[in-house]
């Protein structure tokens, strides 16, 4: 995507390929290397990618350009969020450069960690694997609504009416979308992020951090029987984020991790046992895809012979019971 200063550009250029994770991010973790190791989930194989074909898909964003009349539809942006989301990553790139040229020792400036948490619920919402979860929720929700208003209307009726509730597929890019742009649901976020415990973790093993399409992972230590736990604001949420393959985003939910707050927005160095811990997290939580600068997926593999309902992107994700 182009950057910030970009932006007039932006708005009058088609873009073919829209990343789900910026291309910034992901060539931090390349080196020197033109590309990066993909290891595929599903179809349990290792390649060799240039990041422009990572994470991506094309149109992915776009409106769909049939809600239009034809005199209208040429005076309307159809790729509206692909374009914010450009203009949305000339800021988040040096939020990210600053920190990695800089690894704190004395805290993150407030500015600092408003940017790279608003950097963190862009890259939560903008996922393959959000846009799953967003359309099973809304379809099992809905149909539970459906059902329970058949029932009243027919009392009695013991299950005999079968209702399925159907969404129009074309709209879910622009429901994605216009939930990323709409401050009024990005701001609070943005602030259960910035009330947590921010640590820098240093990985000096010398085993290559992951990252995956869906990087911003979420680790429930107080698990709630009805709402899971994963939410922003619930205790005992742990949230990584891998910037490079030696540095990582490390949030903790302060009332359950007070002893961590001594570390509060400094570097701490990361063990062995914390790299595969975190790299697993990557794996399970990736929606198909998990990078790496080396050929190293040992682990991704075993953790996928162990449970390979995490392989298949048709894993539920909501439930209702």
């Amino acid at each position: 995507m182009p950057d910030e200063g970009e932006a007039n550009e932006v708005q009058t250029q088609k873009t073919i390929v829209e990343h789900t994770v910026p291309e910034f991010i992901l060539k931090q973790f390349r080196g020197s290397n033109p590309k990066l190791y993909v290891y595929d989930k599903l179809d349990d194989r290792i390649r060799y990618e240039p990041i422009s074909r990572l994470a991506q898909k094309p149109g992915f964003y776009d409106a769909p350009a049939d809600l239009f009349t034809p005199e209208f539809a040429d005076q309307v942006d159809l790729q509206v969020v692909e374009h914010a989301l450009g203009r949305l990553e000339g800021r988040f790139a040096r939020a990210v450069a600053d920190l990695l040229k800089d690894v704190p020792t004395n805290g993150l400036p407030d500015d600092q960690r408003f940017r790279l948490a608003h950097l963190m619920v862009i890259q939560l919402l903008r996922t393959f694997e959000f846009r799953e979860w967003m359309v099973e929720t809304n379809q099992k929700v809905a149909q539970v609504i459906a059902e329970n208003l058949a029932e009243k209307a027919f009392p009695g009726s013991n299950g005999r009416f079968k209702y399925r509730v159907e969404f129009d597929e074309r709209m879910w890019p622009l429901y994605q979308g216009l939930y990323m742009l709409d401050r009024s649901k990005v701001g609070p976020l943005i602030g259960d992020l910035c009330r947590l415990i921010w640590r820098v973790g240093i990985n000096p093993t010398g085993r290559p951090l992951y990252i995956s399409d869906n990087p911003v992972v979420r680790q429930a230590h107080n698990h709630n029987p009805y709402v899971g736990g994963r939410s922003l604001n619930s205790r005992g949420l742990e949230i990584a984020f891998p910037l490079s393959p030696t540095v990582m985003l490390i949030l903790h939910e302060r009332t359950a991790f007070a002893e961590l707050s001594a570390d509060e927005g400094r570097a701490v160095i990361l063990t062995t046992d914390q790299i595969s811990y975190y790299n697993g997290l990557q794996v399970e939580q990736s929606y198909r895809q998990v990078f790496c600068s080396e050929n190293d997926f040992d682990l991704a593999q075993q953790l996928c012979k162990q449970s390979p309902a995490i392989c298949s992107p048709e894993r539920e994700r909501f439930s209702l019971r």
